[in-house]
């Protein structure tokens, strides 16, 4: 005759639930290894998920530009500073966009979106630069400029007009330079 015991059969459901139930209150441990993995792919998703943009139902993602600014005079290359850079696209549907460089030369452009661009720059003094280049989703494109200095082509013309100088007697009347008009004596 077999009993029941309802004791047993209630400690062994217990035990079955809190078997079920133990991953949930105890949170995993997955070592240095496992938290190295979880913050790369947590920075990855970051960085992606700032990138990209919602148009018309599909994801768009915005690559950048960036580049330096030199010039070469008599052999030494320089960063050359405060100059407008614009990055222009090549279709009507956007804005130009206008950055100015840093102390050594470099210029950016963030969140641009692909596509055809014109890069230019036009200063007073240096020669104007135009490029082309390609944007491309999640991807940096590097445009280095090398501004030349514009030649300054001066004449400078001299004439000469001659002054007539008068050359007569200029001494004051009323005045006598000879000795026998001077008394002489104690």
């Amino acid at each position: 005759m077999s009993r029941f015991r309802p004791a047993t059969s209630l400690a062994i459901f217990f035990t079955f639930l809190e078997s079920l139930t133990a991953p949930l209150r105890r949170p995993p441990t997955y070592g240095l290894r496992g938290a190295a993995v979880a913050s790369a792919f947590l920075l990855l998703t970051i960085s992606t998920l700032g990138q990209t943009a919602h148009v018309g139902g599909a994801q768009l993602q915005f690559g950048s530009v960036h580049g330096t600014l030199t010039t070469s005079q008599a052999g030494d290359s320089g960063g050359l500073a405060g100059i407008s850079v614009q990055l222009a696209p090549k279709s009507s549907a956007g804005n130009p966009s206008t950055a100015v460089s840093d102390d050594n030369g470099r210029f950016e452009f963030k969140d641009v979106s692909p596509g055809p661009y014109t890069i230019s720059v036009n200063q007073s003094g240096f020669a104007p630069v135009t490029k082309s280049l390609e944007v491309k989703p999640a991807q940096a494109a590097v445009v280095d400029i090398r501004l030349e200095l514009l030649t300054v082509a001066e004449q400078v013309e001299v004439s000469e007009v001659a002054l007539s100088v008068a050359t007569e007697d200029a001494t004051s009347p009323g005045r006598s330079n000879s000795r026998s008009a001077m008394p002489y004596g104690p």
